[in-house]
């Protein structure tokens, strides 16, 4: 076998190796970026567990919906109990629907009082998933 395609057939497998590794760097590096499911720092935490007050600054220019308005608010602090003083700190973003005639605007800190609730679950299509990867980090 000549010398030259040796020299191609190590350049090959260099260049093949190179591709999957830079692949399983990348999915790897991806996956551990997303923040966990289920913890007490993220807004998803709280979601189906009751009344809670949370804290935030409106991200978006709000957008008029047929009967509310809907704010997107990246949250900074929740308090569970009414009664507790001191607010957690909080990451993530929630969609509020608040009624036509409130004046919201793009920059506002707002405070809510409400419950969390889980977006619904499609057959085809997973809009809590969607949510999660597209937005719970600011």
């Amino acid at each position: 076998m000549p010398p030259n395609s040796i020299a191609k057939k190590r350049r090959r497998k260099v260049s093949v190796f190179l591709v999957l590794t830079s692949l399983c760097l990348s999915a790897f590096l991806y996956t551990n970026s997303l923040p966990p499911k289920n913890t007490p720092q993220y807004v998803n935490y709280y979601n189906d567990k009751g009344t809670v007050n949370f804290s935030g600054l409106v991200v978006k220019p709000p957008r008029q919906k047929r009967s509310v308005i809907e704010l997107t608010v990246r949250v900074e602090s929740i308090k569970i109990d009414q009664s507790d003083e001191n607010a957690q700190d909080l990451k993530g973003l929630i969609l509020v629907e608040v009624p036509l005639g409130n004046d919201y605007k793009y920059g506002d800190r707002i405070s809510v009082y409400g419950e969390l609730n889980q977006p619904p679950e499609g057959t085809t299509f997973s809009y809590r998933d969607y949510l999660f990867h597209k937005a719970s980090t600011p």
